[in-house]
């Protein structure tokens, strides 16, 4: 394999994962909107239901947009107003690729938010762990008020904060196969493990009531041999 990408802002990393989405929305119809996804969905869903207007999505690490894809594909008759939030790197070329619209691109949650004006959803998958304070990340989210949270994909335990590197092929980055033109490598970034209590904590601090709550799964991470498990949760704000 090539030399490791050591920066989940690595050019190479960006543009895979962004063809990969392209390649992704031919086949958007096969892709399912259960399983890790359910909960987002289902806060979708439910807030359409309570406002029928536009629904405003800020996608929180939501790379090149494939969430919205995803759900656009099952339910085209809901209308969505949808900005990704990501590193200036993918906001950047995301932004700049007439083919990934409708869905906006900002590399902060207050452009995001400026652009949008109200939040009715937010979704974070796979996505805070990234950041280099979880806590601080989540509580930028809580504090936009938004009626529905969907964090999938979450990796938490219940010990103090860990911060390491976490390693694994391009090709496992993005939706589906690696795209032509791209040879497989290792990449690696910079991943931090929140306190489960402190973070749930966190949420019910801010008044959002956990509603819905699908099976947890080995996140692929093992701490002084225990494994680490990732959560999919959807939360309402009372």
């Amino acid at each position: 394999m090539p030399q490791d990408t050591a920066s989940y802002e690595d050019n190479v990393l960006v543009r895979c994962v962004i063809d990969k989405t392209k390649n992704y929305r031919s086949s958007v119809s096969n892709s399912p909107c259960g399983g890790e996804a359910a909960p987002w969905v289902a806060g979708l869903l439910a807030a359409y239901g309570e406002v029928w207007r536009p629904l405003n999505i800020l996608d929180f690490g939501g790379a090149a947009g494939a969430h919205y894809h995803q759900f656009a594909g099952k339910f085209p008759h809901v209308p969505l107003n949808w900005a990704v939030v990501e590193t200036p790197a993918m906001a950047s070329y995301c932004a700049a690729d007439p083919a990934l619209r409708p869905v906006r691109f900002y590399d902060s949650v207050a452009s995001a938010t400026q652009a949008l004006g109200t939040v009715d959803v937010v979704i974070a998958s796979s996505s805070l762990q990234y950041t280099p304070d979880p806590m601080a990340a989540l509580a930028e989210l809580l504090g936009l008020k938004a009626r529905w949270l969907g964090i999938t994909r979450m990796p938490l335990w219940d010990g103090p904060v860990i911060r390491c590197m976490q390693r694994s092929t391009l090709s496992a980055n993005g939706p589906g196969p690696l795209p032509p033109g791209f040879e497989d490598r290792m990449v690696e970034y910079p991943l931090v493990l929140p306190n489960i209590a402190a973070f749930q904590n966190s949420l019910e601090s801010q008044g959002y009531v956990r509603v819905l709550q699908t099976g947890e799964q080995p996140a692929g991470i093992t701490i002084n041999g225990q494994p680490i498990l990732q959560y999919q949760w959807l939360f309402r704000r009372a």
